[in-house]
């Protein structure tokens, strides 16, 4: 009788405790399972047994004793994970403690390493004022972590998620140039109104009335038929809101990853896109999987697949960012009222769309827009919202 698979899941949650990385923790539980394959004597199969394998297993691959072993030497992904949940809490308070012109700095700073004196960096000025309030056990477990490129691309985020976008109506002015080119007309109006009169214009004709009249509707006419023309004939511009996009696809979801697990969602986002984020939690509902489904000309969004816990309805939770709305401002674009609303780390938006709910919120710089039946405020109210 082999082994049960059905621990797979505990067993690499237990080789993650005691090595570096996910890496090194799969290949410790791979390692194992070949073991139990050619050993065939092997009769232990309960969970318990397992384990005892597996670390017997770990203590062979490393002959150092437990005295001598850092924290250094084990668990580098939750090292990482309290580095980063420490300078996403930190940064925020540091930074609004700055006075407006040290904001600025520190801005130049990580935005073109350009500091105002070589020997006054605000950067590494933010960094050791941070490393400063660690207590012995912060820095102990992850102090290395805290570097100036963490702390960097932590304040990028905050930025990316405590301040709003460009105004829509900001950027097309500023876009459209109407301030360049009103001034020049002004200038243009102003040279034609200096021009001097003729004193004996020429005699007006008598039938220019007349003429003024008939270009007029020839005109009035013309620009009817080519109204019309256009409206019959101009198909109505696709939708650049993308709650109405991401409501358009919402039924032709398919999992790509079949996962009840967060941290393989996660892990399996960062490796598809790059983008780490995190699985929302929401309570009697259950993760069955991702997708990546496309919205618009081979654009896709990650979509995290729930069940309902009590009817087993499955409900898509399709994810952006501030980021990514950025990155297509000419593609997409989220309502300024809605990015109000979730610019508070516990705001929410609910929008009735047609047969379903769209609810929409944010966890930092990632933001969540979920796809239900019935009452949306209900559906809120199942949001656990990280403080």
């Amino acid at each position: 009788m082999g082994p049960n698979p059905a621990h797979l899941d505990q067993l690499f949650l237990i080789a993650q405790f005691i090595t570096r990385d996910a890496d090194h923790a799969a290949r410790l539980v791979d390692s194992m399972y070949k073991s139990i394959d050619a050993d065939s004597s092997a009769s232990e199969v309960s969970l318990e047994g397992l384990v005892n394998r597996l670390l017997a297993i770990a203590d062979s691959l490393d002959r150092r004793s437990e005295d001598n072993r850092s924290p250094g030497d084990h668990s580098e992904q939750a090292r990482r994970h309290e580095s980063e949940q420490f300078l996403a809490s930190s940064v925020r308070l540091q930074f609004l403690l700055l006075t407006p012109r040290d904001r600025l700095e520190l801005w130049r700073c990580v935005e073109f390493d350009m500091p105002i004196a070589p020997d006054q960096n605000a950067l590494d000025a933010f960094k050791d004022q941070l490393l400063s309030s660690l207590d012995t056990h912060q820095g102990f477990v992850f102090g290395n972590l805290v570097t100036r490129e963490a702390v960097a691309s932590a304040l990028k985020a905050y930025w990316n998620s405590a301040f709003i976008p460009v105004p829509p109506t900001l950027r097309s002015v500023v876009e459209s140039g109407d301030r360049l080119r009103k001034p020049e007309a002004a200038r243009r109006n102003r040279r034609v109104s200096a021009r001097p009169t003729r004193k004996n214009p020429t005699r007006e004709r008598p039938n220019r009335v007349n003429r003024v009249i008939l270009y007029t509707w020839v005109i009035l006419a013309a620009s009817a038929i080519g109204y019309l023309l256009m409206r019959v004939g101009t198909p109505t511009p696709p939708s650049s809101d993308i709650l109405e996009l991401s409501l358009s696809v919402a039924d032709d979801v398919d999992i790509t990853f079949h996962t009840g697990n967060a941290e393989q969602a996660e892990r399996f986002i960062a490796d598809r896109l790059g983008w780490r984020l995190s699985t929302p939690v929401i309570t009697q509902a259950s993760l069955l999987g991702i997708s990546f489904t496309e919205i618009l000309d081979s654009i896709e969004l990650p979509v995290l697949v729930f069940t309902d816990n009590e009817d087993h309805s499955e409900f898509p939770v399709f994810v952006f960012s501030y980021k990514f709305l950025e990155n297509h401002r000419d593609r997409f674009r989220l309502a300024r009222g809605t990015l109000r609303q979730i610019q508070e780390s516990a705001g929410f938006d609910i929008h009735e769309l047609d047969s379903r709910t769209a609810v929409v919120w944010r966890d930092r710089d990632d933001i969540f827009v979920a796809f239900v039946e019935g009452s949306g405020t209900d559906f809120q109210a199942r949001i656990i919202v990280r403080s």
